[in-house]
């Protein structure tokens, strides 16, 4: 097995994982099934969704993969193939302006595979940062409910990186800081039963993608700055 990984998506578990073939592609499955078209030697990197969402597999090396979360990708697919879908078709148009005219059919056939693929690309950026950031913060706080660190087993490396997996050397610093970071609004250790996202607002001013989160914990109130892929800090 050349890379894998243990995903957590929409509430549920994922394995994914890329093996080479005996024909020298490279496989890549998840929970055991061939999630896409195998690999060729020069390919760089392969679109999947894993529990509806689009991650991207990137060959790093010969036999190095990593993989990310990728809203656009797919999306991105299926524009280009709309759009050749749409200029395929465009002779059959009943729009009459469409065989009016010769000369004008392929002009006004660009026009619409235009339109069509930016209406496409504008909903391909998928949600906002902001919904993106209060799912992370909502992944944090359902791990943390417990207050019991055995079962905390994604909160820190979420709240750190916004990973799941993480080396020992960061690891070890996301411990320190996650520590600090619950002691200074006094949960740390401590279960609570019931949590709520309130609102999500994105930082404009930051050229790193930021939102301000606000949750309650048991109706107290929280308020948190969550910059993408990065330390999670408390808004005073």
């Amino acid at each position: 097995m050349l890379a894998s990984w243990d995903l957590f998506v929409n509430g549920h578990d994922y394995s994914v994982t890329v093996e080479r073939l005996p024909n020298g592609r490279d496989a890549i499955r998840i929970n055991g099934r061939i999630a896409a078209k195998p690999l060729d030697a020069g390919d760089a990197e392969c679109c999947i969704s894993i529990g509806g969402v689009p991650h991207t597999v990137h060959r790093r090396g010969k036999d190095e993969f990593a993989i990310v979360e990728d809203p656009l990708a797919q999306a991105q697919v299926r524009t280009r193939s709309t759009a050749k879908a749409v200029l395929a078709h465009a002779s059959d148009s009943p729009l009459p302006f469409l065989r009016s005219s010769a000369n004008r059919g392929p002009a006004v056939a660009w026009t619409l595979v235009v339109i069509v693929a930016g209406l496409l690309i504008f909903w391909a950026k998928g949600p906002g940062y902001e919904k993106l950031a209060s799912e992370r913060v909502d992944k944090i706080l359902h791990d943390m409910m417990s207050g019991r660190e055995t079962e905390m087993q994604f909160s820190v490396t979420l709240w750190f990186k916004n990973k799941r997996v993480l080396d020992q050397t960061d690891m070890n610093i996301a411990m320190n800081h996650f520590d600090h970071w619950r002691q200074a609004k006094g949960i740390y250790g401590k279960p609570f039963s019931t949590y709520k996202i309130v609102s999500a607002e994105l930082v404009k001013t930051e050229k790193t993608p930021t939102a301000i989160v606000t949750f309650t914990i048991e109706d107290k109130q929280y308020k948190v700055r969550v910059p993408k892929d990065d330390e999670i800090s408390w808004v005073d």
